[in-house]
């Protein structure tokens, strides 16, 4: 299966932060934030998401961030987890979307 590609992007705060993201799918399509887990960034795929043909006949367009601390994105330590939350909204600001939807996944450590 062939990935589907992937633009890169970096958003300038007024706090001063940047904010890394990643768009792939349908440009015209419905705006979907994808949230990495822990490790992750705003490259993390589910494979069946990841395909051309799938995004473009479903007419997706995935919006992936970089969580503060990873990838492209600045720390922000004093933020708690809500706050690091309204990311999505300034970006979603910055390329002009009133609405979208948003899903993510987690990383669970290991026990032994």
């Amino acid at each position: 299966m062939a990935r589907a590609p992937t633009e890169e992007h970096r958003l300038q705060l007024d706090d001063g932060r940047t904010i890394g993201y990643a768009t792939w799918g349908d440009p015209e399509g419905t705006p979907v934030f994808n949230a990495h887990g822990m490790p992750g960034s705003r490259l993390d795929r589910f494979p069946s998401l990841d395909d051309p043909e799938w995004c473009r006949k479903r007419r997706l367009r995935f919006i992936g961030l970089d969580r503060p601390g990873y990838g492209y994105s600045d720390p922000w330590p004093e933020a708690r987890l809500l706050e690091c939350a309204e990311d999505f909204v300034r970006v979603a600001d910055r390329l002009g979307l009133e609405r979208f939807a948003a899903f993510g996944a987690s990383g669970v450590p290991r026990t032994r």
